[in-house]
């Protein structure tokens, strides 16, 4: 505690009957100035004093100051309430963040996919890639070979022709969950590029092969790192034969069980897990999530107008 001496409130006076007077009150007036160029200014404040016998008044100088602190109790509840808040939306933060990867990755991998499509095009020099690629004497794709090497001269400049995959993969599910472990067995032709693979510079997954009338694009785009799913990380696009754009594969109509089970596939037993090219939250087939990729291109909700395509993932 500092104390300063100071004169009287009522005037500066050494006559002991005035400080007798004054020493009454337990709070003195403390006059100070500060003084400048042009004028003088006072302040007024109180401080607690008190008058020693030689007349001299001991003046307070330190601010009365109040201090507020928390109980323990009042931090746990702040921190449990935080607690509560953060574990209701941190994974919901998580979740869109990943969504918002997936959805970067997939526009990256579908323009690198593109160009590839174009400089084979003009290697080939050809009017319509999609027509050329899939010519068909009744036994084979006559222009198969040509085709191949013109793709793989562009996505892996060290391969010689279409000798080859990096990866066969056996770690694929379906876009609900229901199957995992799929194989190329299990959704025809048209998908051995999901199965048979190799790892792109940028370390995605893409292959390409011509079957089922079309030079097919199977991507999968953040390689390595999961959910490897069909319709969120892993995706199956067509060359469109009219103008040699790459296409999105889009379901036609949603099965249930029952409507499939009424349908003889006994003649084309492999369309059995792929009819109709699903993608939805409650097909059983094997091969839902290989129709997502249109959905993805134009950022749709297959199920839902009101949201985008990323927005509608769920685990």
């Amino acid at each position: 505690m500092v104390y300063k001496k100071s004169e009287i409130a009522g005037g500066g006076a050494t006559d002991t009957k005035a400080v007798r007077r004054n020493i009454r009150n337990s709070n003195v007036a403390q006059h100070s100035y500060v003084q400048d160029d042009k004028k003088t200014h006072f302040t007024h404040v109180k401080k607690a004093a008190f008058t020693l016998a030689e007349c001299a008044t001991y003046v307070d100088m330190s601010d009365n100051i109040r201090r507020v602190a928390f109980t323990l109790a009042e931090v746990l509840i702040t921190l449990g309430i935080i607690g509560i808040v953060a574990a209701l939306t941190i994974p919901t933060l998580v979740s869109n963040y990943q969504k918002k990867v997936l959805e970067a990755q997939f526009k990256k991998t579908y323009a690198v996919a593109s160009q590839i499509i174009l400089r084979a095009k003009a290697d080939l020099e050809t009017g319509s890639l999609g027509q050329y690629c899939t010519v068909h004497n009744g036994s084979a794709y006559i222009n198969e070979n040509n085709c191949m090497q013109a793709f793989y001269k562009v996505m892996m400049p060290e391969k010689s022709g279409v000798s080859g995959y990096d990866l066969q993969r056996a770690d694929i599910s379906s876009f609900n969950n229901r199957h995992s472990g799929l194989s190329s067995a299990d959704l025809g032709g048209m998908s051995y590029t999901l199965f048979y693979t190799d790892i792109m510079p940028d370390g995605t997954y893409m292959n390409v092969n011509i079957n089922e009338f079309y030079i097919n694009f199977g991507v999968d785009i953040n390689g390595a790192k999961g959910p490897n799913k069909l319709g969120w990380d892993i995706f199956l696009f067509r060359v469109d034969k009219e103008n040699d754009s790459l296409a999105g594969i889009r379901q036609t109509r949603e099965y249930t069980d029952e409507e499939l089970e009424e349908i003889d596939f006994s003649n084309s037993p492999i369309n059995q897990n792929r009819y109709g090219y699903p993608c939805n939250l409650n097909s059983s087939m094997k091969g839902n999530g290989i129709g997502c990729s249109w959905y993805a291109l134009n950022n749709i909700c297959p199920w839902d107008n009101n949201k985008t395509y990323w927005q509608c993932l769920t685990k």
